[in-house]
């Protein structure tokens, strides 16, 4: 019996072992057809670490930011991997794309529709993928929902509501860079309303206040309820917060004429309490989602392989973003919104014809 050739390994590039950098890190270190060769980081000696801890400080170069032009030019590397502050990723993502590298960019890529659109414009004229990484459209049990949904389970859809609360509270530091609740936070619940109805709302109304000082003094909210309606005539529904004391509660719910599909949050026991001194749900996102996120590095790696197409096209991140900039218009001028008013580059064609 002939033995099968080892998987073909690609060359990346880490950029940035923050809270998701690390997670990152682990799956990329973990997956049989990653190669990483570079991490750029500006704290050397975080990166050094989490790279002993996986294995790989002798197999991985750090760089300091100022010499990851390095890491850039290496014709061994294929893709580059953006797990930066928000405020940088354009930056990144550019300079990616101009060294002929594939990109996988935490959202968003950019923090405004013009640079969303110019850089998507450049990835095509590279030629390169440009991969913005929502990583709920991985998790297993909302994969299964949608489909479901498609398949008509549900009948005609009535209400589609989500609840993402938190938890623990971020810090300050992150808060401070993060571009606001409603870009940082909210478009994940946006994405994945709009992926699982397949279309785009029509208008949007949002309440939002903050209880925590020190994030009012960000002229930032911590507390989010977001109405969004859509052209067939379903309603949608986004319950977020900043903070839950008793662990990381991520619902998903679709109500139609035929029933009901609910996606109720995993717990690590069966015993059930809510409260300050323990609770059965995840703490926080690395184990929530950490199934989803090998998910997502696998496509990513399907991507480099022809394997599959970017799953989140640039028209669904821009109308994300563009959906987020309505409702927080909404929260600060305590109106209902049409989503005419922020679109600033239309995008033709629908979430389901763009994902199948």
């Amino acid at each position: 019996m002939s033995v099968p050739p080892p998987p073909v390994r690609h060359g990346l590039v880490l950029v940035g072992v923050g809270r998701i950098g690390a997670i990152h890190l682990e799956n990329i270190a973990r997956h049989p057809r990653a190669r990483l060769k570079y991490v750029v980081e500006r704290d050397v000696g975080k990166a050094a670490e989490l790279l002993r801890v996986c294995g790989l400080e002798d197999e991985v170069q750090v760089l300091e930011d100022v010499a990851a032009t390095t890491a850039f030019i290496d014709s061994s590397v294929e893709a580059v991997v953006i797990c930066t502050l928000t405020g940088t990723h354009e930056k990144y993502v550019r300079h990616s794309l101009n060294s002929g590298k594939a990109v996988f960019c935490e959202k968003p890529v950019a923090t405004t529709a013009e640079c969303i659109t110019a850089l998507y414009a450049e990835a095509l004229r590279k030629k390169k993928p440009l991969y913005c990484a929502f990583q709920r459209r991985f998790d297993p049990a909302f994969r299964e929902l949608r489909e479901r949904v498609k398949e008509g389970a549900v009948g005609t859809v009535h209400v589609v509501k989500s609840c993402s609360r938190d938890s623990p509270f971020p810090s300050i530091d992150f808060l401070s860079t993060s571009s606001g609740m409603f870009h940082d936070c909210a478009v994940h619940d946006i994405d994945m309303l709009c992926w699982t109805l397949g279309e785009w709302p029509e208008t949007v109304y949002a309440a939002a206040h903050t209880f925590k000082r020190e994030v009012a003094q960000l002229d930032d909210v911590d507390t989010i309820a977001i109405t969004m309606k859509f052209a067939s005539g379903a309603i949608g529904v986004i319950d977020l917060s900043r903070h839950a004391v008793y662990g990381y509660d991520q619902r998903l719910e679709v109500f139609g004429s035929n029933g009901m599909l609910q996606v109720e949050n995993p717990l690590q026991t069966s015993l059930a309490y809510q409260g300050k001194a323990a609770s059965s749900l995840h703490h926080s996102f690395p184990t929530r989602y950490k199934e989803a996120y090998r998910n997502e590095l696998d496509n990513f790696l399907d991507v480099l392989e022809g394997k599959a197409d970017v799953p989140v096209t640039g028209a669904e991140v821009l109308m994300v973003s563009n959906i987020a900039s309505a409702c927080e218009m909404s929260h600060r001028q305590q109106r209902v919104v049409l989503l005419s008013e922020v679109t600033k580059v239309k995008a033709t064609r629908t979430a389901s014809e763009e994902t199948g």
